[in-house]
């Protein structure tokens, strides 16, 4: 969680916001672990190859992994709309965004396979493999009350 100073983090041995924000933008490993602590196995110094970089999800979510300040307008404003006066979630909008995140995994997948194809011709997994189609479900997955995370 980046705190309201914007630079420092809620554990501040995890690095500053423009540290991890430049990892999240690269698609690299932070300089420490979460939760500030030395990364224990081995990283690489590149991007992995198969991560795959999801944008356009709102500004919620580039505030998230630090593309943006939680101070943006287009973030509070989003916040406002997730948030009813209320104090409860508005679960049009968070329907919503949820289908847009599926959309833009599953066409982010689709396009690492093309990449992959193209860069390993016959020795793709594609080539080599029988491939599974990557669709959305049918059905859209409702979730029942709130979800938390915990990580």
């Amino acid at each position: 969680m980046i705190q309201r100073v914007a630079q420092s983090l809620e554990m501040t041995e995890g690095g500053t916001w423009s540290e991890l924000a430049a990892a999240h933008r690269d698609l690299v490993p932070g300089p420490t672990s979460p939760s500030g602590l030395a990364n224990r196995y081995s990283i690489v110094p590149y991007t992995f190859p198969a991560t795959l970089q999801l944008t356009g999800l709102g500004a919620i979510s580039d505030a998230l992994v630090g593309r943006v300040k939680w101070t943006n307008p287009a973030v509070l404003l989003e916040l406002n709309e997730l948030v009813l006066p209320t104090g409860d979630i508005n679960a049009e909008w968070l329907k919503q965004w949820r289908k847009r995140a599926a959309e833009t995994a599953i066409a982010m997948i689709k396009r690492s396979l093309t990449i992959e194809e193209a860069v390993f011709g016959d020795a793709s997994v594609q080539k080599r493999s029988k491939p599974v189609p990557v669709q959305q479900p049918a059905e859209p997955v409702e979730m029942e009350g709130p979800v938390i995370d915990h990580y």
